[in-house]
């Protein structure tokens, strides 16, 4: 029985070490993000131009890289308001991202392969949160979170271009 036991212990730990290796592997040669999984600095075609939107969609998944000391990126979702680039962060107390951005707000999105610099600010105002909130309405469909949206755990950043 002792020897079973072993046994299971032991291939239960080497299942885990390969799926530590593996995720740490894609997280240290992935250009960017993958799927779900954070990734590190993104590479790409720079734009400087406006940002084109989503076609005929208001919303849709955006790759977002937070700059400072260690460049991380992650896949959101991006939304249209008054054609302005927004992004929500559901849970956003307990992510680092979103505190990493209240501290450098420089970062870079990525849509279709093209790199937007942007400058990212928190929305503080009551009225436009209950605007966004409105808007998200679309948004919520593509990821369904109990507790989506609201007021307490949801933060929401305005994507704006870097003015020289």
């Amino acid at each position: 029985m002792k020897k079973l036991l072993l046994r299971l212990v032991v291939g239960l730990g080497s299942v885990l070490g390969i799926a530590v290796v593996i995720v740490v592997g894609i997280r240290l040669f992935s250009d960017g993000p993958v799927e779900i999984l954070p990734g590190g600095p993104m590479s790409g075609t720079v734009s400087v131009e406006n940002f084109p939107g989503f076609g005929n969609q208001s919303s849709d998944f955006i790759e977002l890289q937070v700059e400072g000391w260690r460049p991380s990126s992650r896949t959101v979702i991006g939304f249209l308001h008054t054609k302005n680039l927004y992004v929500p962060s559901v849970r956003a107390k307990s992510k680092s991202w979103p505190q990493s951005v209240l501290n450098e707000p420089r970062v870079i999105v990525r849509y279709r392969g093209i790199l937007y610099p942007r400058i990212a600010s928190r929305i503080t105002d009551p009225e436009l949160i209950l605007q966004l909130r409105k808007t998200t309405s679309e948004v919520e469909t593509l990821v369904s979170t109990p507790e989506m949206f609201t007021a307490d755990t949801t933060w929401f950043f305005r994507l704006e271009p870097i003015v020289d």
